[in-house]
């Protein structure tokens, strides 16, 4: 049996209807992959929320960033969560996976790193899907791509010919 994997998901919080819209998808893949991820929205009242954020990217093997103008532009994923990210994959060979939900710069961020989703070829941001739910669909067949190619995790689908 292989050891559990942590993921994070790395948000603004304008970008909140965003990542509650790609959260079904990824759980998804969470099951299929037995991975979990772990986002903000879990952290409990009274608790530091700084020192939590920090405690789960230094656990985390997999980063979903999902870029936008507001990721840009907040101040706390530039000079916290990117430093620390950028730091535990340098570390550990962390797998970081940039989800492009509109339209913004985000290659000085992360220009190095293949983006999605891609549809026929060519990066498409979620902004730009007639339907946003197809794009994050694309989005997480890709990151199990990713998994299956940088760790060698195998999917875990149902076996229905089991008692």
């Amino acid at each position: 049996m292989r050891p559990a994997m942590d993921g994070f998901v790395s948000y603004s919080h304008d970008d909140y209807q965003a990542f509650t819209a790609f959260q079904p998808h990824l759980c998804a893949v969470e099951r299929a992959y037995g991975l979990t991820f772990w986002a903000d929205q879990r952290i409990a009242a009274g608790y530091d929320w700084n020192s939590a954020i920090q405690d789960r990217i230094a656990a985390a093997d997999v980063f979903v960033l999902l870029l936008s103008p507001a990721f840009i532009a907040s101040s706390y994923i530039y000079d916290k969560e990117i430093p620390t990210i950028r730091q535990r994959r340098k570390q550990t060979g962390a797998l970081v996976l940039p989800l492009i939900l509109d339209r913004c710069l985000w290659k000085f961020i992360c220009g190095s790193l293949q983006a999605m989703p891609v549809e026929a070829g060519r990066l498409k941001p979620i902004a730009e899907w007639e339907h946003p739910g197809h794009g994050y669909h694309h989005a997480c067949l890709e990151i199990g791509n990713s998994l299956e190619r940088y760790y060698g995790i195998p999917q875990n689908p149902i076996d229905w010919a089991a008692p």
